[in-house]
C-alpha cells in the first residue's frame, strides 16, 4: 500500500535568522510564509499579503526575502535525518518535504521514527500528516505535541479510507484541481468534494472537458500524486527483506554481500559510481540503525563494496536482529572512462602520436592494432572461440 509522509517544520526560517529584538517576517511572492512569536502576537499568520504586515508593523518589522535566505546547509541537516528510513525523499521549499515510506513493514512506525529523528535535530515545531498520496498527505496535516512523540507515543492518524476523509471537505481543499475549476463547482452548487465525487464523469465532461478526469479522480481519492525522489540527488538502492529477524552473523554476512553484489551490477550496469553509501538495519519495530560511508574509490566495484558494507556493518554495534537491509547508493555520477574516450575518437590521439613519432622516432610507439600477434596464439584463440573454452 502507498504511503507518503508529508513532513513541515514550523518556525525553521525564524530559526535560521534569529532576530530577538523586533518582528521578523520571511516572505516569498508578496505574502507572509513565515512569521516569528512577536509578528504573531501582533495577528500576522502565514498567507497574510506583505503589504498588510508591513501595515501593522509600521516600521517595527524586519522583512528577509526567501530567496536571499542561506538555507541550504539547514536543510540538508533535517533531510540527512530522514534518509535512514527512507531514500526517497521529495523536497518541496527548505521547511518541507514528502517522504515515501511504502517499503516498510510498519511505514507508520517508521514515519513515527522519522518526526522523532528531526525533531532531534533541528529546533522546531513539526507538522505532519500521512496518506496514500501527496497531496492528501498535505491535508492532513497537523501541528504534532513533540513530548508524547519523544516518548515514542504513535501521534500520526493515517488517512486510509481517502475518499471518505476528503467527503466533508469543502471544494476549495481539492488542491489537485485548476482554481477556475473549483470556483466553478461552487457556482454549480457542488460545495463538498463528497458531492463531486457522486456526479458522472459524462456529466463532468460537458462543463470541464479535458479537466473532467482530474476533477473527477481527485474527488474520488484515486488521483495517482507520488513522490519523485531528488534528494540527495542520483541515487539508487537495493534492500533484503526478511521473513524472520536476523539473528546470525554468518547469514547477515550473506545478505550483505549479496546486496553488494546487486548495488555494483547495477552500477556498473548503468555505467556510474557512488559518492556515497548509506547502509541501514531495520527491527520490526520499525527502529533503524545507519551507517554512511564515503567512497573513496570506485563504488562499481563489487569487491569494494562489499568491503564498505562489511567495515559498516561492524561499526554500527547492532543490538536487535535486523529484519530488513537497506543499502543505497548516492550521489551518482558517470564513471571517468579515459581509454574509451580515446579509441571512441581516433582524432583526439592522433596529433600525440605525430609529436611523439617525431621526437623519438617512428618505431618509438606503437598502437594496439600494429602489433602483430604470433601464429601460435591466434590458432589458440580462435580454437577457443570455436569451442567454447576460455
Amino acid at each position: 500500500m502507498a504511503m507518503v509522509l508529508y513532513v513541515c517544520l514550523e518556525g525553521f526560517y525564524t530559526s535560521v535568522v534569529r532576530r530577538l529584538d523586533r518582528p521578523h517576517i520571511v516572505h516569498i511572492s508578496g505574502a507572509v510564509l513565515e512569521a516569528c512569536p512577536l509578528a504573531r502576537e501582533r495577528g500576522i499568520t502565514r498567507g497574510v499579503p506583505l503589504a498588510e504586515a508591513r501595515a501593522i508593523l509600521r516600521g517595527d518589522g524586519a522583512y528577509s526575502d526567501l530567496d536571499t535566505l542561506e538555507c541550504g546547509p539547514h536543510r540538508d541537516r533535517w533531510l540527512d535525518r530522514v534518509l535512514p528510513y527512507s531514500s526517497k525523499v521529495m523536497p518541496g521549499l527548505p521547511h518541507e518535504a514528502w517522504i515515501d515510506m511504502a517499503g516498510h513493514y510498519d511505514g507508520l512506525s517508521a514515519a513515527e521514527g522519522v518526526l522523532r529523528s528531526v525533531a532531534q535535530e533541528v529546533p522546531c515545531g513539526l507538522r505532519a500528516g500521512i496518506a496514500p498520496c501527496r497531496w492528501v498527505a498535505e491535508l492532513a496535516a497537523s501541528s504534532l505535541d513533540l513530548a508524547p512523540l519523544r516518548w515514542e507515543v504513535p501521534v500520526l492518524e493515517p488517512v486510509v479510507d481517502v475518499r471518505r476523509y476528503l467527503a466533508p471537505l469543502p471544494v476549495a481543499r481539492l488542491c489537485p484541481v485548476n482554481p477556475l475549476h473549483r470556483a466553478r463547482l461552487v457556482a454549480l452548487g457542488h460545495r463538498l468534494i463528497g458531492q463531486v465525487a457522486e456526479v458522472p464523469l459524462a456529466v463532468l465532461r460537458t462543463q470541464f472537458g479535458d479537466g473532467a478526469a482530474l476533477v473527477s479522480a481527485a474527488s474520488q481519492g484515486v488521483w495517482p500524486d507520488p513522490v519523485v525522489p531528488s534528494y540527495p540527488g542520483p541515487s539508487t538502492e537495493e534492500r533484503w527483506d526478511s521473513l524472520a529477524p536476523i539473528g546470525c552473523s554468518m547469514e547477515l554476512t550473506a545478505v550483505l554481500s549479496i546486496l553488494a553484489l546487486r548495488l555494483a551490477a547495477t552500477l556498473s550496469a548503468t555505467e556510474r559510481t557512488a559518492e556515497e553509501v548509506l547502509l541501514v538495519f531495520e527491527s520490526e519495530e520499525g527502529r533503524c540503525v545507519s551507517r554512511r560511508r564515503r567512497m573513496t574509490k570506485s563504488a562499481a566495484s563489487a569487491a569494494g563494496m562489499k568491503v564498505a558494507l562489511h567495515a559498516e556493518w561492524q561499526k554500527a554495534h547492532l543490538d536487535f536482529p535486523p529484519l530488513s537491509v537497506r543499502v543505497a547508493a548516492l550521489g551518482l555520477r558517470p564513471i571517468e572512462t579515459g581509454q574509451e574516450g580515446l579509441w571512441r575518437s581516433r582524432a583526439s590521439v592522433t596529433p600525440a602520436l605525430v609529436a611523439v613519432r617525431a621526437a623519438f622516432g617512428e618505431g618509438a610507439v606503437r598502437l594496439a592494432s600494429e602489433v602483430p600477434i604470433p601464429r601460435h596464439r591466434r590458432v589458440i584463440s580462435a580454437w577457443g572461440h570455436a569451442n567454447g573454452w576460455r
